[in-house]
């Protein structure tokens, strides 16, 4: 039963059977060899095992797919002993070979075992981030050697002079069975739990180390039963070769090592080694000279001061080394934004020193959230890598920052009057699409930038820039420089209110059931008719003036007001209609209320309590809103079924455009300023496609954000039905009924 569980568990580590069933061969062949006297077959035995081994061990190597180092310095240890065994075979069956041959085969195939044991602890090191480990052991083990040739009287110079080289051999395999019986002791006390291939290692040492000490036993004669402890040396130095094909087949090097533990094994001998390692050398002629023993040659001394003196020194080097790249991970930790790579705002503040004529721009990503809801956070975090990739390989960009979670800054060197040009060549070279895990995304981006002649602090230059890009979207605008002014502290002290003093002016706009809304007209691009009249909130603040959307619609809805402030609005247009011309009214609902069935329903019976009556209006749907496709389907149908018309809005900046205008019935789609921009500026290839797309679908085209007479004429030239734009009208209150042009017939025939 345990014989099953034993195979079973070697061929879950990886060693096939048929291999199994050969080194089980290999391994009863061993032992039957020690039952043999008649010396022909001994080594004829010898001769077979050793070539077995050597054929197993190789096939192990290739089809285990092993890497060379370390294992192909194990193998080669084991050719060049198994080797050795073939060659005496030879030479006791009569082929004319040196005899010392096989001794110096046997001998560096040892020490090739204990250069692989010594690589299996820097591979212990370089897992665990040791740096030193080995060369601390190594300074250890020779530290040990030395003294114990320094305190002995003559043991130095019975191993250099009265030894012949086959005992200095056997020195040598002694000193190597207890280093690799030291690694086996460190791998005890740092192991969480022993597995299979590591009782395996453990025995191999134990078997290996034990050989060592029994030819030495038998070799200085301290013993009367030499035939019985060389028949067992035999078996002992046979054996760790069959074991180490269950090794090559079952070990990984997944070390069970705790890592607390490694780090406190590696300071332990990090100290011991240096220290001993100082002192050894002087301390042994001390000790020689008081106890009146022979005292060491000057070459000795030179060369164990020497090797001790060049492995300390290494450590330092190593000390050094680790400080170093310690500092630099730290510098890299404080400077550098870990999901990029470029600089954060302190490491963009240290680089910045003295420099004039600098472009900040700030840099952001509109409604970046929308790509998280749509693919994931890994596909998000992807976008941030590459956009930082194409800012940093901009034309003319010093340096780069990711400042917070989709917000960039970009410096560059531009005198004041390429200002307007550079920002141009920056804009086409970051272009709005980008390919993420094959996938082709939209990466609408709005831009605030500030501008110094000279010298000047990166914290003003920045907070400009924030000035900018807030301006940027408050305005529905592209890009804003921002420079200094006597109206920015003003500006900016709007942007950011105190929550409890923006609450108190949102709560009072709804007790005082007043807003001053704005209405901004939408025009036949044909005919210049009216066709619709968009409405946009607005809040009255006698202290900081009239508030925009972007500075309280988030915190209106956090604060649980953005219901009340929607009705107010609806209370607000029931006032103001009959002074409103008879078209489509639109209207932006809040993304959570249309995933309210309740909310969505009560806001219904507050139109029609108003007298309002809904196949006046237009709901617009933002394209990018916070809920899935699936759960607007409902909403959409209630608001159609009560009369409404429905719009999807922003259409291109979102990344759920196809889905949502495949599968709702919208009555028009408003296209994002944003491709009208990038059509102006030459790609008009996703704006045509944008429209073609839509009016195949027999659904009406807005084309928002047209500013120019030859922006115009490209959207015309497209096909778009409808347009709105500061070229005809900004957004303006409803006081009287010429507040804007009810027909722009003379502005849509200009060209």
């Amino acid at each position: 039963m345990k014989y099953k569980q034993l195979t079973k568990n070697l061929s879950k580590e990886g060693m096939p059977f048929i291999w199994q069933a050969y080194a089980f061969i290999l391994l009863i062949l061993v032992t039957a060899s020690l039952f043999i006297n008649d010396p022909v077959i001994k080594y004829g035995t010898d001769l077979l095992i050793a070539g077995l081994n050597i054929i197993a061990v190789i096939c192990g190597f290739f089809i285990s797919k092993k890497t060379f180092f370390p294992w192909g310095i194990l193998v080669f240890a084991i050719i060049l002993i198994s080797s050795s065994f073939i060659f005496n075979s030879l030479i006791f069956y009569g082929y004319e070979i040196d005899t010392q041959f096989p001794s110096g085969l046997e001998l560096l195939g040892v020490l090739m075992t204990g250069l692989f044991s010594i690589n299996l602890l820097y591979l212990v090191e370089k897992q665990y981030n040791l740096r030193g480990i080995t060369l601390d052991f190594t300074l250890v083990i020779l530290s040990t050697i030395c003294l114990i040739f320094l305190v002995s009287p003559n043991l130095l110079s019975i191993a250099l002079y009265q030894l012949n080289e086959f005992e200095q051999s056997l020195v040598l395999n002694i000193i190597l069975g207890t280093i690799f019986l030291s690694l086996i002791f460190i791998a005890c006390l740092l192991s969480k739990k022993f597995k299979l291939n590591d009782l395996l290692l453990g025995v191999m040492v134990l078997l290996l180390s034990i050989h060592f000490y029994l030819d030495a036993f038998i070799t200085f004669q301290y013993s009367s039963h030499n035939e019985i402890l060389n028949k067992l040396s035999w078996y002992f130095y046979q054996l760790p070769g069959v074991l180490a094909i269950f090794y090559i087949f079952t070990e990984e090097f997944e070390y069970n090592i705790k890592p607390k533990k490694a780090k406190r094994m590696g300071v332990k001998l990090l100290w011991v080694s240096t220290i001993v390692g100082s002192l050894i050398v002087p301390l042994g002629v001390i000790y020689r000279w008081l106890l009146d023993l022979p005292s060491l040659t000057p070459l000795t001394i030179a060369v164990m001061g020497g090797i001790m003196s060049t492995i300390v020194i290494c450590r330092v080097i190593i000390l050094i080394s680790n400080y170093e790249k310690q500092r630099q991970k730290l510098r890299d930790i404080a400077f550098t934004d870990s999901l990029t790579g470029m600089f954060n705002y302190v490491g963009l503040s240290s680089s910045i020193v003295n420099l004039k004529d600098i472009l900040v721009l700030n840099i952001n990503i509109e409604d970046f959230k929308s790509i998280n809801d749509m693919y994931d956070r890994k596909f998000g975090d992807q976008v941030l890598k590459n956009l930082a990739k194409r800012i940093k390989k901009v034309n003319g960009v010093l340096y780069v920052a990711r400042t917070t979670g989709d917000n960039f800054l970009a410096v560059l060197q531009v005198k004041e009057e390429k200002i307007h040009e550079a920002f141009l060549s920056f804009e086409e070279e970051i272009g709005l699409w980008d390919s993420v895990f094959n996938k082709r995304v939209a990466v609408p981006l709005t831009y605030g930038g500030s501008h110094s002649t000279k010298p000047s602090s990166l914290d003003k230059l920045v907070r400009n820039a924030e000035i900018g890009l807030k301006k940027s979207r408050l305005q529905k605008r592209h890009f804003t420089l921002h420079q200094d002014t006597d109206d920015a502290p003003n500006l900016f002290e709007t942007t950011e209110l105190p929550r409890h003093e923006l609450r108190e002016i949102l709560q009072k706009a709804i007790d005082d059931n007043r807003l001053p809304i704005h209405f901004q007209p939408i025009y036949d691009v044909r005919t210049g008719a009216l066709k619709a009249l968009e409405m946009l909130i607005r809040v009255d603040s006698k202290k900081h003036g009239i508030l925009m959307p972007g500075q309280f619609l988030e915190q209106a809805q956090s604060y649980g007001l953005l219901t009340d402030l929607t009705h107010t609005c609806i209370n607000m247009i029931a006032n103001q209609f009959y002074r409103l011309p008879d078209v489509t009214i639109n209207i932006n609902v809040p993304p959570y209320m249309l995933d309210d069935r309740d909310t969505l329903t009560s806001f219904i019976k507050h139109f029609k309590a108003k007298g309002l009556p809904p196949k006046r209006f237009c709901v617009e749907v933002t394209e990018d809103g916070d809920i899935p496709t699936e759960s607007l389907i409902p909403a959409i149908h209630l608001l159609k079924e009560a009369g409404f018309t429905i719009a999807m809005d922003d259409f291109g900046t979102g990344y759920s455009s196809l889905g949502r205008l495949s599968s709702l019935p919208f009555d028009s789609v408003k296209i994002d300023r944003s491709l009208l921009i990038e059509a102006d500026n030459g790609n008009k290839t996703i704006l045509d496609s944008a429209i073609s797309l839509v009016k195949r679908l027999g659904v009406s085209v807005v084309v928002e954000g047209v500013e120019t007479i030859e922006q115009l004429a490209l959207v015309k030239e497209l096909g778009a039905d409808s347009v709105q734009g500061f070229l005809f009208s900004k957004p303006v209150p409803v006081t009287t009924d010429d507040q804007f042009p009810l027909n722009a017939s003379d502005i849509v025939t200009k060209f």
